[in-house]
């Protein structure tokens, strides 16, 4: 009878097979954790780029909105030309003769302005020095009924042949806003329609925050687009605090259109750098561009922005050295001031 060799009994790993093993299961471990990371940083940079592309679509919306309403002012068209006079008043006037001059500007650009000589009503720390401001005059094209006035807030009545601008503190509110139009014949005439009066100003800030220091926006200040619009403030009507439009607005450049035979259409361009200084040409400005270079709000570690801008006639733009890191893009949009334009066709 065969005997069954004894049971072999089990041998642990050596120390080579051991390491060896460790040494394989470091490897997959660090594998895993760089392509976590990869992922992690193109999560990152996905996300910053669709935060840019809001931001620079959003800035190019809302100009152009604007830009396309500048000039209404519902049933009145006659705005003139503007003289020496009304081109040297504050932008930021808020009395009502001072804003029925101001409605011969509906399109009033300011091109490269020193901090010093900045709108009033522009705070000096939300203001990029040596940028443009771009100022908009225009009608709401919602009407108000007369009930409704705000008493802080300045409206335009309007019709074919003339023009009120009031506060909205009378009362009876049709004892100042005595304008009214035919509507119907026959038929007795009604009062003219009531809008709120809109000025709003565009300019670049050096952060996102109101009041921008070095240690805003977590102590690396973001460039943005902001506006200030003329409203209600302290108890009268005056213009509101900066309000963010879009982060990561570093330029704001601007070509405009100018009709010098009034048949509607644009015979020069510029960037009213040297010109737009008289009334002539202001108030022949018939369409605009806009450029906006926007860049993520935050850097993208390992990147160099070696690109070259086109913003149109003011030239290229390359960024600067210190500012390198930040990816970007162009935004523009060219568009005709219907509400200027039109009327000349």
């Amino acid at each position: 009878m065969k005997l069954s060799p004894p049971n072999k009994p089990q041998s642990g790993l050596s120390l080579i097979e051991m390491m060896v093993g460790l040494a394989v299961g470091m490897l997959v471990v660090v594998a895993v954790l760089a392509l976590i990371v990869r992922m992690s940083m193109s999560r990152s940079e996905v996300d910053r780029t669709g935060r840019q592309i809001e931001n620079g679509r959003y800035a190019i919306h809302k100009l152009a909105e604007d830009l396309r309403h500048a000039g209404y002012f519902g049933e009145f068209s006659d705005l003139g030309v503007p003289d020496a006079a009304v081109l040297a008043l504050d932008p930021c006037s808020t009395g009502s003769a001072q804003l029925q001059s101001l409605m011969s500007l509906p399109v009033r650009p300011y091109t490269a302005v020193a901090t010093a000589s900045r709108p009033s009503c522009i705070p000096a720390a939300d203001f990029v020095d040596g940028s443009n401001v771009l100022v908009l005059r225009f009608a709401s094209p919602l009407v108000t009924a007369p009930a409704s006035l705000d008493p802080n807030v300045m409206y335009i009545q309007t019709t074919v042949g003339g023009s009120i601008i009031a506060r909205g503190n009378v009362s009876p509110p049709l004892d100042t806003f005595t304008l009214t139009r035919q509507t119907a014949l026959p038929g007795a005439p009604v009062p003219g329609e009531i809008r709120k009066y809109v000025v709003r100003i565009y300019f670049l800030s050096p952060c996102s925050q109101a009041g921008c220091s070095s240690t805003a926006d977590g102590g690396t200040p973001i460039p943005s687009l902001k506006m200030i619009e003329l409203d209600s403030s302290s108890g009268a009507p005056g213009f509101s605090a900066p309000m963010t439009l879009a982060e990561g607005v570093e330029r704001l450049e601007f070509d405009y259109g100018i009709d010098t035979d009034a048949d509607g259409a644009p015979n020069s361009f510029t960037n009213c750098a040297t010109d737009c200084t008289t009334g002539d040409e202001l108030a022949n400005i018939v369409t605009a561009a806009a450029y906006v270079v926007a860049r993520d709000t935050e850097a993208t570690p390992g990147f160099t922005d070696t690109k070259v801008y086109a913003l149109g006639e003011t030239g290229d733009y390359t960024p600067a050295t210190a500012a390198a890191g930040f990816r970007r893009h162009l935004y523009s949009s060219t568009l005709r001031l219907n509400n200027i334009s039109m009327r000349r066709e």
